[in-house]
């Protein structure tokens, strides 16, 4: 977002792009659609019960309909942490809390309010809920990397149009 690169970044720097691997987006922060003029690239698992994709897909329309440059891929039988393969066998926590139920926005000074209470988030409001899976998934990862690795190829040929094509034998 334009206001936390405005605070936390020296001025003149940019990012070159961003690229989110399966986020949160269940939290409405205020003015989370203006986004720095750099491309962003979410990647998510269908399946991810710790941070459900739908809040993103929400936020993806969001931003591009106020301008920014906002992409979102989904891998139909991907978990949370689906590029990890440490988690080669499925692993069901029943303790990790999710805020995947919770509708969040970010109020004045940065306060966190659930939207349907309209009080002060907390964890042990009503729409956290226990329970999340991580599991790998060969496929989903294999293509995301493949993608993340075709997006940082494609913003060093912008940078340096040299750098576009592979020099013979690479």
């Amino acid at each position: 977002m334009r206001r936390f690169q405005d605070y936390y970044l020296r001025p003149g720097l940019q990012f070159a792009r961003f690229i989110a691997l399966y986020p949160n987006c269940s939290t409405r922060y205020q003015h989370d659609e203006q986004l720095v003029d750099r491309p962003v690239h979410i990647f998510h698992g269908a399946l991810d019960d710790f941070n459900n994709v739908e809040p993103c897909q929400r936020y993806v329309a969001r931003a591009n309909a106020a301008g920014a440059d906002v992409a979102l891929t989904v891998y139909p039988g991907a978990h949370h942490v689906f590029d990890w393969d440490g988690f080669a066998d499925p692993y069901w926590s029943p303790d990790n809390q999710s805020t995947r139920h919770c509708q969040i926005e970010e109020a004045v000074h940065g306060v966190l309010i659930n939207q349907e209470t309209g009080q002060l988030f907390s964890y042990h409001d009503a729409c956290v809920v226990r329970g999340t899976t991580a599991a790998y998934d060969a496929t989903a990862a294999h293509a995301m990397a493949d993608a993340i690795k075709a997006l940082l190829i494609s913003e060093s040929a912008l940078a340096d149009p040299a750098k576009a094509t592979p020099a013979h034998g690479q």
